[in-house]
Formats: C-alpha cells, structure tokens, sequence
C-alpha cells in the first residue's frame, strides 16, 4: 500500500510538471494577424528625395538610385574622407562609386524644390578590399590612333566595344573609369551603333574580358577574340573604317575617337 502511495504521487508530481511546462510553451494564435509590409517611401512635395540607407559595393562598382520628385535637383556631397576610399561618379538621378580602399563613407545629398532645399540625406557605402590607384598619373603619350589594315569589325554597320578586367578597375586612374559610366560615351553609343541581332539594344558594349557577348553577334565574338597588349582596350569599326587598341586616358578623347569612326 506505501508503495502504491509513493507511485501516485509521483504521476500526480510528473503530471502537474507536464502542465505547467505546456503552459509556459506560446499558444498559436487561432487568428493569427498579418505582420504590416514596411511601407517604400516614394519622392513627393514634401520629401522630393528618397536615397537607400546603405549600399554594398564590389570591386567593379555600383550605382546608388536617386529617386526624385518631378522638378527636384539633386547636388551630391561628397566629403574628403569619402574621397579618399571612393572614386564617386555623380549624375542627375544617380552616382557611380567605385571603391578605392576597403570600409565605411558616407555619402550625401540635398535637393532643391520649389525654392527650398532639403536635406541632406546620407548613404552609408560599405567596400570591399581594393588597391589605391595613384592620382591622375599624366597619360603617356599615345600615337595617332590609326588602324594597321582593315577595320576590326564588319565595315556593314558601326559597331564598339570596351574590354576591361572588372576586378582591376580600381587600379585605373580615375579618369579613365570615368569613362565607363560616361553618359555622353553611352548615348552615342546608342545614337550610332546599329541594332543587336536579337532586336535587344544596340551594337556596343563595356564588358569584362571573360563575358560572353554571342548575344551581340558574330561579328562582337571576333572583337573579343582579337589579340590585346593591355587592358582596357577599344574596337571601333564600321564604314569608315576602324581601329583597336588601348582605351584613351579620358572622356573626351574616347568621344573624339568614336566620333572619328562614327561621325558626329
């Protein structure tokens, strides 16, 4: 009987222990209520100017995404510390930055709006490893850019292509990266090259050596198989005429070379 006793409550101990361990445990809610979507913020009147609050860059770049208010102006800032770990690019609705030295900067904007200026709002770029190019070296001097024989492309149509090693972008000077996000470069390029094959854009491209660019054609293919001494490098070619070789050290000589081949 003691011992019939002493098992009986035992059961009852471990029974009210399993309770109580159930009642500790969250009930799932029968009526479970959907968790709120954080709103997007959108430019209006009042805030005519949305920036991301944080933007991870590699090695090749990136673009950190203005959005605006229809009639707003954008001024970046860019501060000497930023300056000195980023190669920052800026344009109306967006900048470029290229990373420089690894770590953290911060990057700024205001805009101005029916006379009145808000901000500034900040970004904070966050960078991987990347060397220190020097500062603006003087460029060698380049012979005339004539070509050897033949066009390097089809005489057919103008067609273009900038070949670089993304990776070693940073190593670049700073005016020649400059080049590779140039909007004047690029909507001249859109303005004379003729039409991709599969109706996608046009005939030209800025790409890593290692791309694949069958989409753009046979004629792009031969363009990246070609020999090179050095990186970047340019192919230019249409009717009259081409030339290939090392990308020019800035904006305005890379235009100058395109309009030469491509006309104005």
């Amino acid at each position: 009987m003691k011992e019939r006793l002493i098992q009986t409550g035992i059961a009852v101990t471990v029974a009210g222990l399993m309770i109580g361990v159930l009642w500790l445990i969250p009930q799932r809610d029968p009526n479970p209520q959907p968790v709120p979507i954080p709103p997007i913020l959108v430019p209006t009147k009042e805030r005519p100017l949305v920036l991301p609050v944080e933007v991870q860059v590699a090695a090749g770049g990136e673009k950190i995404e203005a959005m605006i208010f229809e009639g707003a102006k954008v001024t970046w800032i860019v501060p000497p510390a930023t300056k000195a770990g980023l190669s920052v690019f800026p344009y109306a609705d967006h900048a470029i930055v290229v990373p420089r030295a690894e770590g953290e900067f911060d990057i700024g904007a205001v805009a101005l709006f029916a006379g009145n200026v808000h901000g500034p709002l900040w970004v904070k770029v966050r960078s991987g490893k990347g060397p220190i190019p020097p500062p603006d070296p003087k460029p060698d001097p380049k012979p005339d850019p004539k070509p050897p024989g033949p066009s390097p492309l089809p005489t057919d149509a103008f067609r273009a292509i900038i070949i670089e090693e993304t990776e070693a972008r940073t190593k670049l000077p700073e005016k020649q990266i400059q080049i590779l996000f140039d909007k004047r470069v690029r909507d001249y390029l859109d303005t004379k090259c003729t039409p991709r094959p599969d109706g996608k854009g046009k005939s030209w491209l800025i790409t890593d050596q290692h791309t694949d660019v069958s989409a753009y054609g046979p004629a792009m293919v031969a363009a990246m198989q070609r020999p090179r001494t050095s990186l970047p490098w340019i192919v230019i070619g249409g009717p009259k005429g081409g030339f290939e070789g090392p990308l020019p050290g800035t904006v305005d000589e890379t235009l100058s070379l395109l309009k030469k081949w491509g006309g104005e």
